[in-house]
């Protein structure tokens, strides 16, 4: 494979989303049930963001391709993608022979 590229993992980002969501759910019900200070510190925990998005340390998605011509005019596309934390990705190959006349 030729260039590589680093970049956010699309599952890891909506499983910390959906954790997210499922924290502030559990602060919400939480209120009048719990102790004013426990509710406090849960709160401030349930209201940081990961912010992926402006977070390069949580590139965790490895891209590589590769694409050309080859000398008998066999175009070839070749992709692959991998998350190094969840494993999810993709291998991806396509090859078409240019038809041509001498």
């Amino acid at each position: 494979m030729g260039a590589d590229n680093w970049t956010y993992c699309l599952r890891c980002v909506y499983r910390a989303d959906k954790t997210q969501e499922l924290m502030r759910q559990q602060v919400r019900d939480s209120y009048g049930e719990i102790p004013v200070d426990q509710f406090e510190i849960a709160r401030a925990a349930a209201a940081i963001d990961h912010e992926l998005m402006d977070n390069e340390t949580l590139y965790t998605f490895r891209e590589d391709w590769d694409q050309g011509v080859e000398t008998d005019g066999t175009v070839f596309v070749n992709y692959s993608g991998r998350c190094s934390e969840c494993n999810w990705g993709i291998d991806f190959e396509h090859t078409e022979v240019l038809p041509f006349e001498e």
